[in-house]
């Protein structure tokens, strides 16, 4: 397939060792096989439109391609009210998750009512808390169209001896991180990626710990995650930045990124107001 010639490692040296020595630790870390390509979707733990699900399969057709594993890159600080499922009718509230706190900190919910395929899912799935549990539920729901062989959250990306190095990078020299940073956010302002401001870091705070910035957590991947992302339509604009910004902060440019995305419409019949006066006020023919 035009995917596969892009399924490579990324290449280089990044704090004195070469990332191929980076890739082995961390994937070793993340219980990642590191003799197999690495294909890796990342999203938010919530059950998503088939927009995102059209990644999912794209990804897995090419990890069979290339006897590689498809990986969710899970985005476990994310922040949000993912207990109610809208429906064309009205919205159900299927859990209680307290949108303030992060999910990766929050516990594993119960369900408050029944939506199925949704509920049992979520009260099947393993996680040690919500943000892993909604994650191998969706991993259940997807079952049917895909099979995604590992779940890495992304805090665990970020506390690995890679990431560790970066954050303390980041800390100890801001200004050229920042700059660069924010140099290439000015090259493409279409991505609509905010610049940092004053005191800002590509990290955030989310409670008592650092959580990654879209951009450090797609370097992290790309650089020692995956040999392939594959993003959907937002994703692919944004880390045109991260890519310059990675090259010019660390001098190396990450592994390849690819797209995939659909549109499904509800099959839900509607006609114009000018056509329903016309059927109305048409006499019937024998």
């Amino acid at each position: 397939s035009y995917w596969q010639p892009l399924v490579a490692p990324a290449t280089g040296t990044v704090f004195g060792k070469s990332l191929q020595v980076w890739q082995k630790k961390v994937r070793e870390t993340l219980s990642l096989p590191d003799n197999k390509p690495i294909i890796m979707v990342g999203h938010q733990p919530i059950f998503f439109h088939p927009g995102i699900l059209i990644k999912f399969i794209a990804a897995q057709r090419l990890a069979q391609q290339v006897d590689g594993q498809l990986v969710f890159l899970v985005v476990d600080h994310h922040v949000g009210n993912n207990g109610v499922i809208q429906t064309p009718k009205e919205n159900v509230k299927i859990a209680t998750i307290d949108s303030s706190v992060a999910m990766k900190n929050h516990p594993r919910v119960t369900t408050a009512t029944t939506l199925e395929p949704f509920t049992a899912a979520l009260e099947t799935a393993n996680g040690a808390n919500a943000a892993m549990q909604y994650a191998n539920a969706t991993v259940e729901l997807m079952s049917p169209w895909v099979t995604v062989n590992h779940v890495v959250a992304a805090g665990d990306l970020l506390h690995s001896a890679f990431g560790n190095e970066i954050v303390a990078n980041i800390q100890s020299n801001k200004k050229h991180c920042v700059d660069s940073y924010n140099n290439a956010v000015a090259n493409f302002p279409e991505s609509h990626v905010p610049m940092l401001q004053d005191g800002d870091l590509p990290l955030r705070k989310v409670g008592d710990e650092y959580a990654p910035r879209a951009l450090l957590l797609t370097l992290l991947a790309r650089l020692v995650g995956c040999d392939l992302f594959v993003h959907g339509r937002g994703g692919k604009k944004y880390d045109s930045v991260m890519e310059q910004w990675c090259k010019v902060w660390l001098g190396v440019s990450p592994c390849n990124a690819t797209m995939a995305t659909a549109t499904i419409h509800l099959p839900m019949e509607y006609k114009t107001l000018t056509d329903a006066r016309r059927d109305y006020y048409s006499p019937p023919f024998d």
